[in-house]
């Protein structure tokens, strides 16, 4: 945002501003004057004809517009933009949505169950739009347990079960056959050894000790030391989970605009595409909000993504967020997600032991 126009907007039309962002979160309406004097800005003790001169200074830098023939004004998108940069603060969850969630992971403790997949159904109940997962990439993943399953003479699917019980398929091009028996006994060789490791771990491991043991101790670490690379490079992308794309349609700005809804559907249901708006709005960010040009690859003119990185340590390669209309409740869904975010990065902490 340019520096000029932050400097010209002063205290008082900061404060409008907030109260119309604010005022608009829960009502897809035009905020009038009126309304502010009594919701918002009751504190200030200004007149309605006050703040209408005020709203019409926000309207000539470009931050509020009037719709239509309507008397009232909403953000635009360079408002909402400031909101989130220069005003906003984020909003601790309520006790009792902090209570639902925690009564969910207690629920949810099953390591045979999906944890994020589940908490992105609670997301969708929580936030009212879009919910989106990035799983961690299978490289930056803590292996539980490793599994091998012959497809045929060169061909082997490797099973990871992951910590939180998500379990990841990949299947791998072998330059010799080694027998089933030899298979199981590498799975065990790994599962002793390596268990609650990633990947790039459990390579550094294989690497310190390639020339200790004796030859069928050898043979084995070269064994695996092959496999984790074929596993390493033969991620192209990393696993994206979308919940609640339906709950977009009772969203007034989609339900009176088919277009624009179905430009939202059509990206939802390409994760390569989600997943590079992703990468490049979290770009080693812990939160990112991104609202209509911040995404304008996908054409979602007026709409946002808000997403949270989360992790445990120094890895923090999974995201979740939500997709929806650029009128989205960002104090509170940026409280939602950190509250989540840690929660998510607490049970791979306890995974890991």
């Amino acid at each position: 945002m340019a520096k000029e126009l932050k400097e010209t907007i002063g205290e008082r039309e900061r404060e409008v501003l907030r109260a119309v962002v604010e005022n608009h979160f829960g009502n897809s309406a035009p905020v009038g004057s009126r309304t502010l004097s009594r919701h918002g800005l009751a504190a200030m003790h200004l007149s309605p004809a006050t703040i209408r001169n005020i709203m019409a200074d926000l309207d000539d830098k470009g931050l509020i517009e009037k719709p239509h023939s309507s008397a009232g004004r909403v953000p635009t998108e360079t408002g909402y933009r400031y909101y989130v940069e220069e005003l906003m603060e984020a909003r601790p969850v309520p006790a009792r949505q902090r209570k639902q969630i925690d009564d969910f992971l207690e629920k949810g403790s099953d390591g045979a169950e999906n944890l994020a997949e589940k908490m992105s159904l609670l997301l969708v109940e929580l936030s009212h739009q879009a919910g989106v997962i990035l799983f961690p990439r299978v490289a930056a993943s803590v292996i539980e347990k490793f599994h091998f399953v012959v497809i045929a003479p060169l061909r082997v699917q490797v099973v990871l079960v992951l910590t939180g019980g998500r379990a990841q398929n990949m299947v791998v091009e072998l330059d010799e056959a080694i027998p089933e028996n030899e298979l199981v006994e590498l799975a065990n060789f790994l599962n002793h050894k390596f268990s609650r490791r990633t990947l790039s771990q459990i390579r550094q491991a294989l690497l310190r000790d390639i020339s200790e043991g004796n030859e069928r101790v050898l043979k084995m670490r070269a064994r695996a030391l092959a496999i984790n690379e074929m596993l390493v490079s033969g991620q192209e992308v990393a696993d994206v989970l979308v919940e609640g794309a339906p709950t977009l349609i009772d969203v007034p700005e989609f339900r009176n605009d088919a277009g624009k809804l179905k430009k939202l559907l059509k990206l939802l249901a390409d994760k390569r595409k989600l997943l590079a708006i992703l990468d490049k709005c979290l770009d080693g960010r812990q939160v990112a909000i991104e609202i209509g040009s911040g995404i304008e690859e996908a054409g979602l003119n007026g709409c946002a993504l808000v997403a949270r990185s989360y992790g445990y340590g120094e890895t923090r390669d999974g995201a979740i967020g939500v997709i929806g209309p650029r009128r989205m409740d960002y104090p509170y869904l940026v409280g939602l997600l950190d509250y989540l975010s840690a929660a998510l990065g607490n049970r791979i902490k306890e995974g890991n032991g």
